[in-house]
């Protein structure tokens, strides 16, 4: 009867933890140097240090990922409002299927890391698409979403942290 009290105990608190919230130990940590293509300049070489100076939204994603096309509607309104830069990584994919994707779903990135075999995304911690990191303009991953980015979710948990980070530094 105590280990089935036991038992009941640690399933009551999984109960309460969000199943989406999984920690992260890049958070307050500088994105990896890192260099790779971009998927519609494949000529063009991109390093970290096109996340320095603004604040940026780094989306990953792939065409294969179902939740990314619902996902895809509230970037682009997110881009259409100039709230932030947006980048994309597109992990595991098909170079051909990726540019085929942003035709039919529309194209609010930037700029697009194509990462085919996920290295960056393995140093990022990444645990699947679609997944989203919101860095500073120093580099630094602040904020880190498993799952679709939703306007809720921007508005309750990463604008409130650039305006009181953006206050801390001005």
């Amino acid at each position: 009867l105590i280990i089935l009290l036991i038992i009941v105990c640690f399933l009551w608190q999984g109960l309460e933890k969000d199943p989406n919230h999984l920690p992260s130990p890049l958070i307050n940590q500088p994105i990896s140097e890192f260099s790779a293509n971009d998927l519609l300049k494949k000529s063009i070489t991109l390093r970290k240090k096109i996340f320095l100076q603004h604040w940026t939204l780094l989306v990953v994603w792939s065409s294969w990922c179902l939740t990314c096309a619902e996902e895809q509607s509230f970037l682009l309104s997110l881009k259409k409002n100039h709230a932030i830069s947006i980048y994309g990584l597109n992990y595991r994919d098909e170079f051909n299927q990726a540019k085929q994707w942003l035709r039919q779903q529309g194209n609010p990135f930037q700029k697009i890391i194509f990462d085919p075999q996920g290295l960056l995304a393995i140093d990022l911690g990444v645990y699947g698409v679609p997944e989203s990191y919101l860095i500073d303009p120093q580099g630094i991953i602040r904020y880190k979403q498993v799952g679709p980015l939703t306007s809720s979710i921007w508005i309750q948990n990463m604008q409130p942290l650039i305006k009181h980070l953006h206050k801390g530094q001005s």
